[in-house]
């Protein structure tokens, strides 16, 4: 008589077990892996969102500031729980293309108004930080 396979041999349980453990390893890997950029990615967006009020911030002090001698300006402060540091330098101080006055039938010169700065903002909000550089013209009303 015949014998019937009653069950699974010890080889068979445990290639069947090698193959879920490693299917489960990948899966956990790229869950963790999604989740973690899913969190880098909400803490950018927090950082970035106040961004251009931190810019007008700038734009505002940079323009306010009447000294035609200033050489550096910083500030710092805190919008929208996202913290902001930044540091103005001077690279040039020029004066306006010089124009025609109407009035006099002449070619006007002006004296220097214009003030050139490079900008360092750096933005933190929790372990992220953002640092960025560019330039900002800001203006002195004109001198006379």
């Amino acid at each position: 008589m015949k014998r019937a396979i009653a069950g699974l041999t010890l080889i068979e349980v445990l290639i069947a077990s090698v193959m879920i453990f490693t299917v489960m390893t990948v899966v956990s890997e790229g869950y963790q892996a999604s989740l973690l950029a899913s969190r880098k990615a909400t803490e950018l967006d927090v950082v970035l969102a106040p961004l251009p009020l931190v810019l007008n911030k700038i734009q505002t002090d940079l323009r306010e500031t009447t000294d035609k001698d200033l050489s550096e300006l910083q500030g710092d402060g805190t919008i929208l729980k996202v913290g902001y540091r930044y540091r103005a330098r001077s690279e040039k101080f020029l004066s306006p293309v010089p124009g025609y006055d109407f009035a006099t039938d002449q070619i006007r010169d002006y004296a220097p108004r214009y003030h050139l700065f490079l900008v360092t903002l750096t933005l933190e909000f929790g372990s992220t930080t953002r640092t960025f550089r560019y330039r900002e013209v800001a203006w002195l009303p004109e001198l006379e």
